[in-house]
C-alpha cells in the first residue's frame, strides 16, 4: 500500500536504546505523531511466595520500565509537535488478577496506571494516551 517502515533493534529497558530508537525515528520521518508501545514478557508461573526475584525484575524492566521510557521520549517529541497519540498494551491482567502470574499482573496494572497518569498530565498538550487490554480468546481450529 506504499507504506514504509524501519527496524531499530531496541532493548526497551535501556534508556539509551529507547532514546536512540525514538531519535532515529524522528530523523527518518521528521516527527512522531502516533506510538504503540507493545513490548512485553511473561514470567514463569509461580505462586507469589515462590516467584524468583530475577523473574520479577525482568518483567518489571520490560513491561513497566520499557513503557515508561518509550512514553517519556515519545512525549518529548510530541510536545514539540503540538500533540499526538500513544497506545500502550496492558492486558486483562492489568484490570483483574490471574493466578500464578504475579509479576505480569503487577506490571500490567502499572501500565494502566502510567497511561492514566501520562494522559492526565498531557491532555491539555493535545496528547491522548490510552491502553488496550487484550485477553485470551478461544478460536475455532
Amino acid at each position: 500500500m506504499g507504506g514504509e517502515a524501519i527496524f531499530v533493534k531496541t532493548n526497551v529497558a535501556s534508556s539509551e536504546d529507547v532514546q536512540a530508537f525514538v531519535n532515529q525515528t524522528v530523523e527518518k520521518y521528521g516527527r512522531i505523531d502516533h506510538a504503540f508501545n507493545n513490548a512485553g514478557v511473561l514470567s514463569q508461573q509461580n505462586k507469589f511466595a515462590d516467584i524468583p526475584e530475577e523473574d520479577f525484575d525482568k518483567v518489571i524492566a520490560v513491561d513497566v520500565k520499557g513503557v515508561f521510557l518509550c512514553m517519556k521520549y515519545e512525549l518529548q517529541h510530541m510536545l514539540k509537535n503540538g500533540g499526538g497519540t500513544i497506545v500502550n498494551t496492558a492486558s486483562i491482567a492489568g484490570l483483574i488478577a490471574d493466578p500464578v502470574m504475579g509479576p505480569y499482573v503487577t506490571a500490567k496494572h502499572a501500565v494502566v496506571g502510567m497511561s492514566k497518569s501520562a494522559g492526565f498530565d498531557h491532555a491539555r498538550d493535545g496528547i491522548c494516551v490510552n491502553t488496550v487490554a487484550p485477553g485470551l480468546t478461544e478460536t475455532p481450529n
